[in-house]
């Protein structure tokens, strides 16, 4: 059985880039071009753990002939 990752409610950009496995510059390239939901406290971002589930979900793509 794997193991389960608990990961906190606020995901610093390299938290976020080990869940995702994307390179942290990827990452600020999305907070850039403002293609991911994020928050910045002053220089500080943080990405909140439940909009990055949503918007994962929103990006999910059904395969032909999945009928569940």
């Amino acid at each position: 059985m794997g193991k389960t990752i608990n990961f906190p409610k606020y995901l610093s950009p390299m938290e976020l880039s080990l869940m995702l496995g994307v390179s942290i510059t990827t990452i600020y390239g999305w907070t850039s071009d403002r293609t991911i939901p994020f928050l910045k406290i002053g220089r500080l971002v943080r990405f909140d753990y439940s909009k990055i589930n949503n918007w994962l979900k929103q990006k999910s793509i059904s395969c032909i002939g999945d009928y569940s």
